[in-house]
């Protein structure tokens, strides 16, 4: 199993030339690629990339747009209604001053969900935290709005386990893989990472709901890829770490002068 592929990331139609982006997206359909845009970093409506690709005939289950945070309700609506796609970047959203992840408005608009690092020079990387963001960021909006209805948060509308989809099965059909990967089944791709739960920040309570508000990658114990072992016991298999730092390392240098 090939374990790199190709996808396509166009530009933002809310700022750049809708013929350039309709080439980028018959092209990637050709290829039978999906498709990443970058959008919704103000309000939507009339000039929004939901509707400006549904305007053009575009719009349809290949693509992913991440961010979204200024689309309104009729654009999740447009991406619900044509399969399509949206990854919450929540860290680096709130370091950017984009506005807290618009979660409740992709539920309630049929939208599911998915996360992403999107800038891994100056936010986390691991999805453990991402998923972590959406959830509490979610949690705090739910608080304010009770409050300003002068009442108390009596109940959780959104549980820890609800999010871990965000990173598997969703995650899966926005790449045009949910039948090779996303979840453990007969015929998939043998893609696991085993957690440890006798970890002093893993124990006791609900593994879903550890998962997801406590787990950190230092917890991963084993991770297979396809069927091979790259991780186990904790340690990378077949990486050469001081390589790849020394590299990394020369290439800041080289950046920064």
């Amino acid at each position: 199993e090939e374990l790199i592929g190709l996808a396509m990331a166009t530009q933002n139609p809310e700022t750049s030339d809708m013929g350039r982006i309709a080439d980028d997206i018959g092209l990637a359909r050709e290829l039978e690629i999906p498709v990443t845009l970058h959008a919704g970093f103000a309000a939507g409506g009339a000039s929004g990339a939901p509707t400006l690709l549904h305007h053009a005939g575009l719009l349809g289950d290949d693509i992913t747009f991440v961010h979204g945070n200024g689309f309104t309700e009729h654009e999740f609506r447009l991406i619900a209604e044509h399969g399509a796609h949206v990854s919450s970047s929540p860290e680096v959203e709130m370091q950017m001053g984009l506005d807290a992840s618009p979660l409740r408005a992709m539920l309630d608009n049929g939208v599911a969900p998915t996360v992403s690092a999107d800038i891994v020079s100056a936010v986390s990387c691991d999805l453990f935290t991402q998923l972590r963001f959406i959830l509490q960021t979610q949690r705090m909006l739910d608080h304010r709005e009770a409050q300003a209805n002068g009442l108390s948060l009596e109940s959780l509308s959104i549980k820890a386990r609800d999010v871990l989809p965000y990173a598997t099965t969703h995650a899966a059909a926005s790449l045009l893989m949910e039948d090779r990967i996303g979840s453990l089944e007969p015929g998939k791709q043998a893609d696991v990472i085993l957690v440890r739960t006798q970890d002093p920040n893993m124990f006791p309570g609900d593994p879903a709901a550890l998962l997801v508000q406590s787990s950190h990658p230092g917890n991963v114990d084993t991770v297979i890829v396809g069927g091979r072992v790259m991780k186990r016991h904790g340690e990378l298999l077949n990486v050469d770490l001081d390589a790849l730092r020394d590299r990394a390392i020369r290439a800041r240098q080289e950046l920064l002068g």
